[in-house]
């Protein structure tokens, strides 16, 4: 699957990620599109420019595969992966799954470790 831009020649400039404490729990599931407006008040935005991190990041994004039952997580976690070409991929993440670009994929502890670490 990899990074939309896994082709050609650009590179990630920056991830920027919102998150809130996974347990926290809601009335209603939240979708990836609802995450900054439920969240807004209690999320937290890190960016990560290390180079170390992004390379990180980007194989473990290379390593999703496409979930057939295409289950859709009750978001805490929202990262935006910027290239140098100006494209841009998002994840959303909870505990239990994940969503590349609006596709539904297997759940990664790694991602799910990777964005609940970032500070």
């Amino acid at each position: 699957m990899g990074c939309s831009n896994s082709g050609d020649n650009s590179s990630i400039d920056k991830v920027v990620v919102m998150k809130v404490d996974f347990e926290l729990e809601t009335f209603v599931a939240v979708s990836c599109d609802d995450f900054e407006s439920v969240f807004e008040k209690e999320m937290k935005i890190i960016e990560i420019t290390e180079q170390e991190k992004l390379n990180q990041l980007n194989l473990l994004v290379k390593d999703l595969k496409i979930d057939k039952d295409n289950y859709i997580p009750d978001v805490r976690a929202k990262a935006i992966i910027y290239f140098s070409d100006g494209q841009k991929d998002t994840l959303c993440v909870s505990s239990l799954g994940v969503l590349f670009n609006r596709k539904s994929m297997l759940q990664s502890t790694q991602i799910v470790k990777f964005i609940g670490e970032a500070h």
